[in-house]
């Protein structure tokens, strides 16, 4: 939307100088510049109709989720303050030096660490190793899965050993998603992720039905998800009960965006 924005404003600029712009197909009684602001104009339209109800959709989703008590967390805190510790200690991969961790009787934890290949067979084929993550997904559910993460036609059948870092990322992604436990936690999950597939997962885990505790550098990904924030300080926790723009306005940093990711 903003790069048709700017488009926009560059047929303006354009029109008052006096130049072309071969965008659209000139209509009966229109000039080229004409043609292309209405082609343009339409395409914001459409989009913004596309955001809208992208907007309604999370709405009735966050509202399932309150409803349901399956909250999304999202940790911030500056660089070494024990989030990624926080992190590891409710997965159960590292004790706790005091107090009590009770997970309960029916919880199936996911814990999805920095190290992306850990939970990766390299002898496998992309497809196959997301073909045995479940019993009951056809191979043709498994392409389309994979589809959403870029993982087109033959990449499919590349060898795990072969995958670049980022490829390695999106497809421990689309493990969790394919059998997914009902506590899912996530270690900086976008990194090595393009637009697109940050997008991807964006949509994916709005339709996660299960607890989600996570943490991110990413604004967006976090405003796009966040209903509660944990601000990790100096060996203690302060809990909001908002998300990300919730957490800038009562901690006093609302002027300072990314730095409220990293704040002490």
């Amino acid at each position: 939307l903003p790069r048709l924005v700017g488009m926009w404003g560059h047929l303006v600029r354009q029109n008052a100088s006096g130049g072309k712009s071969p965008i659209g197909t000139r209509g009966p009684g229109e000039t080229q510049l004409e043609t292309d602001r209405r082609h343009i104009h339409r395409k914001i339209q459409k989009l913004e109709e596309e955001l809208d109800d992208v907007r309604r959709v999370r709405g009735v989703q966050r509202e399932r989720r309150e409803k349901n008590e399956v909250p999304v967390v999202a940790i911030v805190g500056y660089t070494n303050a024990g989030k990624s510790t926080l992190l590891k200690i409710l997965a159960g991969i590292i004790p706790i030096d005091a107090g009590k961790r009770t997970p309960g009787t029916t919880t199936r934890i996911g814990y999805f660490s920095q190290a992306r290949a850990d939970n990766l067979n390299p002898d496998n084929t992309v497809l196959e190793e997301i073909m045995k993550c479940s019993a009951e997904l056809r191979e043709e559910e498994a392409r389309s899965i994979l589809g959403s993460f870029l993982f087109r036609r033959l990449d499919v059948e590349k060898r795990v050993n072969v995958l670049s870092g980022g490829e390695k990322s999106r497809l421990s992604l689309v493990k969790f998603l394919v059998d997914p436990p009902n506590l899912l936690l996530m270690d900086e999950p976008t990194t090595h992720l393009d637009l697109l597939s940050v997008e991807a997962l964006v949509q994916a885990l709005n339709h996660y039905e299960g607890t989600l505790v996570f943490i991110s550098h990413d604004v967006h990904f976090i405003r796009s998800l966040a209903e509660k924030t944990l601000h990790v300080n100096r060996g203690g926790i302060t809990t909001y009960a908002g998300g990300y723009d919730y957490y800038l306005e009562k901690s006093g940093i609302l002027d300072d965006e990314k730095g409220g990711i990293t704040a002490e």
